[in-house]
């Protein structure tokens, strides 16, 4: 009996901890901040008619120094920097346009990492998208 209640009381930290890892809300804060509806998404990061899927292209702002460029492309290596273009979304010149896109089984994943920093204020979709 002793071993099932060992089993049972690390079952029952590792869940905790699984619980507090990932605060209440933070992933619906986050969700919050993405300006399309990612059940329009597939689970590859796809969306359209069945003959025609394609990735949907999403951008966003961030702070205009390298530890923030290093943070995004930890989430996501293949995110593309933009140190003078204001995009879609209106960076301002203390910003730079970060643009990715959604085709990779991680996608949301990707996304509601990127929409929890901080200094990500909101991800729209790229203009030519929707």
């Amino acid at each position: 009996m002793q071993n099932g209640t060992a089993c049972l009381t690390i079952g029952l930290s590792l869940f905790l901890s699984a619980c507090q890892a990932q605060p209440p809300g933070r992933t619906a804060a986050a969700t919050a901040k993405i300006a399309f509806d990612l059940d329009r998404l597939n689970s590859r990061g796809l969306y359209g008619p069945a003959d025609g899927l394609r990735s949907l292209s999403y951008e966003f702002c961030i702070p205009a120094r390298q530890r923030y460029i290093d943070e995004v492309h930890g989430i996501d290596p293949d995110l593309r920097i933009y140190r003078q273009s204001p995009g879609s979304i209106g960076c301002r010149n203390n910003e730079y346009l970060c643009m990715g896109e959604t085709h990779n089984r991680a996608w949301r994943k990707t996304l509601t990492a990127l929409a929890a920093l901080s200094y990500v204020k909101q991800i729209i979709p790229s203009r030519h998208e929707f």
